[in-house]
């Protein structure tokens, strides 16, 4: 994650991504709000990232928390959406 605000913020999870197209959306409304973000893949094979078939697959999404409640504001109708 870029710190180029010297922010020492603890990093946080905003949200679990369950497919890609809503893992991009969530990327973009993130990136074109200034909001530094980083993920993690969790419970994914090569070959898996498109759909994910199991429950225990999915990225992750982390934010510094001072943005958390914010950033999740804006990407609220995309968890409930996609």
């Amino acid at each position: 994650m870029n710190n180029n605000n010297n922010q020492s913020e603890e990093i946080v999870e905003l949200c679990k991504a369950r497919n890609t197209l809503q893992f991009e959306a969530i990327a973009d409304v993130l990136e074109q709000n200034n909001f530094p973000y980083t993920y993690r893949r969790k419970g994914l094979s090569l070959g898996t990232f498109f759909e994910y078939s199991s429950k225990r697959s999915y990225i992750q999404v982390l934010v510094y928390e001072e943005d958390k409640e914010r950033a999740l504001e804006l990407i609220e109708p995309i968890l409930m959406t996609l």
